[in-house]
Order: structure tokens, then C-alpha cells, then sequence
């Protein structure tokens, strides 16, 4: 059976400090064409108001290249809240499908972000990247 592992130096098994929005590509077998990561564990802040954001992610990947090491999501995911970071849900959901489809070099990348209740209404935002047939 082909051996398969993170791609450069990567955070796994090292202690980690501070926030890291960085994420580390893992080597897949041919035969992995999907790969759905979800995450209810997503903190933010409101870019105007400061106030704190909850979300949940739904993070797919079509025909990929690699996958992504879950720790490093798990760190690049929680950079968010760092108040500088904050974005609104729209260009959130857009960032994290920028970067993992940057990572994975997926055919498809499909980010659905859900910014649960504040003051009576949920957003979901949805961000789709594919990378050009040739």
C-alpha cells in the first residue's frame, strides 16, 4: 500500500503557539476523488462592531490533489479570532475556499459557512472556486 503524508514540515505532533493561518497539504491515494471537513468550532469577531460571531463550515473538495492535515485547519480556522482578522461572513467564506482550494489544488473547492443567530437572523454564505480545465 503507497504511503501517504504531510507535505513539507507541518504542525502535527509539535506544539503550536499563537495563531497559524497557515495550512498544511497532506499527500492523498489516487483513489480519494471527495472530501467533505466540518467544523462547529468557529469564532470571529463583527468587523464593525466588535461583537463575537459564531460559526459553523462546511468544507468540500472535489478531485484534489491533496488534502489538508487537520490540525492545521483547526489552527487556521481559530487565526480568526484575532480581532484583526475579522471579515464579515460573505468574504469569510470566500477566504477560507481561497485557501484551502490554494492547498489542495482541487478541481472544485466549496465553502459553506454559517454564522449562527445574533439578533434574530442566521447568514449562510457559500464560495465555490474551481481551477481551469487544460
Amino acid at each position: 500500500m503507497a504511503q501517504t503524508g504531510i507535505v513539507g514540515e507541518g504542525v502535527l505532533g509539535k506544539s503550536v503557539e499563537g495563531t497559524r493561518r497557515k495550512l498544511d497539504p497532506i499527500e492523498l491515494l489516487p483513489s480519494v476523488k471527495f472530501i467533505r471537513y466540518e467544523s462547529d468550532e468557529i469564532f470571529s469577531h463583527c468587523p464593525q462592531t466588535g461583537q463575537p460571531d459564531f460559526y459553523t463550515a462546511k468544507i468540500e473538495v472535489t478531485d484534489p490533489a491533496y488534502g489538508v492535515e487537520s490540525k492545521s485547519l483547526k489552527l487556521f480556522l481559530q487565526s480568526f479570532e484575532d480581532k484583526e482578522a475579522c471579515q464579515f461572513c460573505e468574504e469569510f467564506a470566500d477566504t477560507i475556499a481561497t485557501e484551502v482550494h490554494h492547498a489542495t489544488k482541487a478541481w472544485q473547492t466549496r465553502v459553506e459557512l454559517v454564522q449562527k443567530p445574533r439578533g434574530g437572523i442566521t447568514i449562510s454564505a457559500v464560495s465555490t472556486h474551481r481551477r481551469e480545465k487544460g
